[in-house]
């Protein structure tokens, strides 16, 4: 299941967002679903996710958006990224 942008972009700083994706994570996990964030652009949004146990997060915090050859050059192995 995405975690859509619009839910994760206010996390942590508002209270309400939070609640909101907490819960949503809550269901997702008792559902059995693999849940992706989207979105993630800062420090303190990929550790509250992580925090929430998030399977997977995609966002500006690892790379923007890039051509297919500079993609293609990535050495993923060195941050450990999957």
């Amino acid at each position: 299941m995405k975690l859509d942008y619009s839910f994760v972009k206010k996390i942590p700083k508002d209270i309400r967002s939070g609640f909101v994706v907490e819960h949503i994570i809550s269901l997702a996990h008792k559902l059995g679903l693999i849940i992706v964030a989207e979105g993630v652009e800062e420090a303190d949004q990929l550790l509250y996710l992580g925090n929430l146990k998030v399977d997977m997060i995609q966002g500006f915090f690892f790379f923007k958006p890039m051509p297919l050859d500079e993609v293609c050059q990535l050495d993923l192995t060195v941050n450990n990224y999957k």
